[in-house]
């Protein structure tokens, strides 16, 4: 993984659902009425409906936006596509750059875009940033919440086999690949408590792969929508949407005491 540019994504990202609060741009980003992005929230998928947002977000906003205000400045994008080719260590064929008082430069110059173009590692930088956002379960509460104002309107199209007579999805059952990265991003411990459910030093509460927003309140059973909970934890929680902002801690700073 190469995440300079993950955390950016990233960072923009995060502003977009805690800063910006846009939701008109998000409906377009993920039409809920699109069949595919409709699977993912039926059942889980590994190339999650986040993942999709990633891939979506950053051609409209770093690449389509990026050619949009330098289109009369056709050489810079060109060196900008090669060298993100070469950081992210991707061959291409290489060229001169056009020739500006080249009769046809411009059309030179928009052929070797559209090649580079299509050689960014836009599912690469996708995953990288997933890597990052799908461990803030704040982050995930917010997207979910999001989200499920789309599904409401997937709801509202009855579609068959999607949604229960209530309106909402139906349940799906977690596949083991889930389970593993839900337990291994939670380490083991309910989110809300912090109980061991790892089994290894005592026979503890049942564990719980918890809707962050639950299905009764419009959510999906994307792989970003679910946490760690114990069994007390999970009936408290009943249906409400929520999360806990409880992560591990690798060491404790220690102050550094001043030289005497």
């Amino acid at each position: 993984m190469k995440f300079s540019e993950a955390y950016d994504l990233a960072n923009v990202v995060w502003s977009y659902f805690f800063e910006w609060n846009m939701p008109e741009e998000f409906g377009a980003l993920l039409n809920v009425r699109c069949e595919d992005l409709a699977l993912r929230l039926v059942k889980p998928h590994k190339d999650s409906a986040l993942h999709l947002f990633l891939r979506r977000f950053y051609t409209m906003n770093y690449i389509w936006e990026f050619e949009r205000s330098r289109d009369d400045m056709l050489n810079l994008i060109i060196q900008e596509y090669e060298a993100v080719l070469q950081y992210n260590t991707i061959p291409y064929r290489r060229s001169e750059l056009p020739l500006e008082q080249d009769v046809n430069y411009e059309r030179l110059a928009k052929r070797r875009i559209s090649y580079l173009r299509k050689k960014l590692p836009v599912d690469r930088i996708a995953q990288d940033t997933f890597q990052l956002l799908f461990r803030d379960r704040a982050f995930l509460l917010r997207f979910n919440d999001r989200l499920s104002q789309s599904v409401r309107s997937l709801a509202s199209l009855r579609t068959s086999g999607l949604v229960t007579r209530n309106g909402t999805l139906r349940r799906a059952r977690l596949p083991a690949w889930l389970r593993r990265g839900i337990f291994y991003r939670d380490n083991g411990r309910c989110v809300s408590c912090g109980s061991d459910l790892t089994g290894l030093m005592f026979n503890g509460p049942a564990v719980h792969y918890d809707h962050i927003v639950p299905l009764a309140a419009f959510g999906s059973n994307d792989p970003t929508n679910f946490q760690l909970l114990c069994s007390r934890c999970n009936l408290r929680k009943s249906t409400h949407p929520r999360t806990w902002e409880r992560y591990p801690v690798f060491w404790g700073a220690t102050p550094s005491k001043r030289a005497s």
